[in-house]
């Protein structure tokens, strides 16, 4: 059997379908943003690094050199004066087809045995004729032909820094986890001439067993000025370590939109409270206790919170999705090249955010029903006893709120470059604007209710003077509001001013009408 008092509490939020839609809303969304944003950054890394293992095969290290890549000169020194037969010569590159991104990857079939199935061991007798006597034979993984409409022995044309080039399909390979979707394999003289790279490798593939210690060292003795050997896994680790300050914006603008949650859910369950002054005095009077009341109040917000969260994760997967493309363009256009077309769900991502509503909704009934608890039986009447309290706090209240500001402050200016404490100042701050929100009201309800009145006679100064009279009902959802706009005005003077600075140079350096270029590389002067 379920407690009177339980049911009581219980059956006012179904008495309320809107009130109880606006809490599931707020923490829905806040936690439908957090997930999609989660799962979208993980999708993305997930990708590249699949792909980049998968590209990387059994190579454990990368002989590299500056920007003009590596001299051919080095690989032909370690195989044939040296000896040394587990390396290979790795020629990479951007190229476009049909106006579609992709990555081209020019190898020595004979020396990939040692390296990559795809390219080496899995590779028949036509695909190696094709290589050795067909200029623009390449390869590609049975998904990628099919996404561009081509078969074995179809021809077709590769766009590389704005120059096209004949290319013919001599063979596909399978790619069931889709790491290689969008990749091309040629001949390594193809990819030297594609991409512009006579006599030059983007880098060098090497398979070394280090177990005692010594392999590393001795191979590095052989290589000449100019060139170093790394980590192939560090080396990929690397380049996506490039894109963690995007990732960690993104995230920080997602629990943004999880804070504005917060205070809707908090501004809901409080008035939600409120409206119950009476019924809880009535059941206090009749024996209810304190810790009952504080129990059936945070077992709502619990009950709620599962709820919204649970809603939130199924937005968030499909919100993830729609996000995943833009997610993947930004890390394109500025960090490296990313080919992914599905969102994968994450069960780390998922329970973050149900943790996180869940935390969310029992954080934002904590103070509600620490007051519903402290309510007196024979005050619970009145009113104006909730709202003498709630001016006695304001003070004190505001004073945390400008500690808060000058702590906020403190970090900015203490922090140097620091990403992570950058943002923490920021939400510091806007936590105690919050703070000191209420205190505003109050003045701006006061001075303003003698211009409402000679707007609209005495209803309009009652209305007025109302919102600082009951800041018990009115103060956080103002301050939820101010967040949620401030936020939004932030976002887009910030993107506004990007704009403006890059329109401003724009104008002062491109004079001419029209412009023609290639996506990559130099137009032919033809």
């Amino acid at each position: 059997m379920i407690p009177v008092a339980w049911k009581a509490g219980f059956a006012y939020l179904l008495r309320h379908p809107w009130q109880l839609a606006l809490v599931l809303l707020g923490i829905g969304i806040g936690v439908a943003v957090i997930v999609a944003v989660d799962l979208a950054n993980l999708s993305a890394r997930k990708a590249f690094l699949m792909s980049m293992d998968a590209i990387a095969g059994e190579a454990t290290h990368q002989v590299i050199a500056g920007p003009a890549g590596v001299p051919e000169d080095v690989y032909v020194e370690l195989r044939v004066r040296h000896g040394i037969t587990a390396i290979a010569p790795i020629v990479e590159g951007d190229i476009d087809i049909d106006e579609g991104a992709y990555r081209l990857l020019g190898v020595d079939v004979f020396a990939e045995r040692e390296m990559r199935q795809f390219s080496g061991e899995n590779v028949s007798e036509e695909v190696i004729r094709g290589f050795l006597t067909r200029p623009g034979a390449v390869t590609m993984s049975e998904a990628t032909a099919a996404s561009l409409g081509v078969e074995v022995g179809d021809d077709f044309r590769v766009d590389v820094g704005g120059t096209s080039h004949p290319a013919t399909l001599v063979g596909t390979f399978e790619d069931d986890g889709g790491s290689l979707s969008r990749v091309l394999v040629s001949d390594i003289a193809t990819a030297q001439y594609w991409l512009g790279l006579q006599s030059r490798l983007s880098r060098i593939d090497v398979r070394l067993d280090d177990q005692d210690g010594t392999a590393i060292p001795a191979f590095e003795a052989l290589l000449p000025a100019g060139t170093q050997l790394l980590s192939a896994a560090g080396r990929t680790r690397s380049t996506v370590e490039m894109s963690r300050a995007f990732m960690t914006n993104l995230t920080a603008m997602s629990l943004l939109a999880l804070l504005v949650g917060v205070f809707l859910i908090f501004n809901s369950v409080s008035f939600s409270v409120l409206q119950r002054r009476e019924l809880i005095g009535v059941l206090r009077a009749l024996g209810v206790t304190r810790g009952q009341v504080v129990r059936i109040v945070l077992a709502e917000a619990a009950l709620l919170g599962f709820a919204a969260a649970c809603f939130g994760l199924f937005l968030g997967a499909w919100l993830g999705e729609q996000l995943l493309t833009l997610v993947a363009r930004s890390i394109n256009d500025l960090y490296f090249r990313v080919n992914v077309t599905q969102v994968s769900i994450e069960t780390a991502s998922l329970a973050k955010g149900l943790l996180a509503g869940l935390l969310a909704a029992l954080a934002a009934a904590a103070v509600p029903a620490l007051e519903a608890s402290a309510y007196d039986p024979k005050l619970a009447l009145a009113r104006s006893s909730l709202e003498k309290r709630t001016r006695r706090l304001l003070p004190v209240v505001t004073a945390i709120g400008i500690g808060t500001v000058f702590a906020a402050v403190a970090v900015l200016a203490l922090s140097g470059r620091n990403l992570v404490a950058g943002l923490a100042a920021v939400f510091l701050l806007i936590l105690g604007f919050a703070l000191c929100v209420p205190v505003v009201v109050r003045w701006a309800s006061s001075k303003l209710a003698p211009v409402a009145q000679s707007l609209g006679g005495m209803p309009a100064r009652m209305a007025a003077a109302a919102i600082g009279a009951g800041l018990s009902r009115t103060g956080v959802a103002i301050v939820a509001l101010a967040v949620a706009v401030s936020a939004t005005i932030g976002v887009s003077v910030m993107v506004e001013s990007f704009r403006g600075s890059v329109s401003a140079w724009l104008t002062q350096t491109l004079q001419a009408d029209i412009y023609a270029r290639a996506d990559r590389g130099a137009l032919e002067p033809g």
